[in-house]
Order: structure tokens, then sequence, then C-alpha cells
């Protein structure tokens, strides 16, 4: 998914990441913040889905299109948020220039022996 995204931070940033990195941030920032809800992201067409559906690219084009635009909501609805807005992890996810699996890597070793609530 591509596509840009507004924050004071990262003006007209524009960002690239696959389904499965924006899981992996709503995860992390679910186990940072287990006391908060972290706004949802749209489920992903399953292969039975696909299947069923297989041939009919106008429809494939518009799932697209609407998840890109559900997928900007959701990062927009962090930047928003006061206290995940802040969140470092959330920057990193946006710097085009951070591998995200790294980011992953360096945020679930530091979870390691520690507490993971941060409020």
């Amino acid at each position: 998914m591509m596509g840009r995204f507004v924050d004071s931070f990262f003006q007209n940033a524009e960002v690239r990441h696959r389904y499965s990195e924006f899981e992996s941030l709503r995860d992390n920032l679910s186990k940072l913040y287990p006391t908060l809800i972290i706004p949802p992201i749209p489920s992903k067409q399953t292969i039975g889905d696909y299947a069923v559906k297989q041939g009919k690219a106008k429809e494939d084009v518009a799932l697209i299109s609407r998840r890109k635009r559900l997928l900007l909501t959701f990062l927009n609805r962090l930047a928003r948020h006061p206290i995940l807005s802040n969140e470092h992890i959330f920057h990193r996810f946006l710097d085009g220039e951070v591998s995200w699996v790294s980011c992953v890597l360096i945020t679930s070793n530091a979870f390691v022996g520690e507490s993971f609530t941060k409020e």
C-alpha cells in the first residue's frame, strides 16, 4: 500500500508498506498500550474470497482502492491520537528510510523482561 499521509512530523510523507506491516504496527501498538483502543485496520481478502472473485479485475481495483483509503484513515487516526501520535514505533513506520522489519525486531527485543505497559 502506498499513499500520501499528512501529519505535523511527516508532512506529505509517502509511505509504502505491505498489509502485514500494518497488522504488525497495530499488534505492536496493542502490546505497548494494552489499555488503549487502537484504531482498526480493514480486513484482508482471504484466498477463498479471491478464488470466488477471480477474473473480476474491476472489483479487485475497487477493493484495493477501498483498503488503501481505510489504511490511510488508520494512519491519520493514529496521528490525531494524543498518545499514539507521539509513539516512536509509529514514527519509525512513517519513516521511509527505516526498515520496518528491523524496527519490529528492536521493539520486540525491548519487550523481553519488561512490562508491556507504558502508561
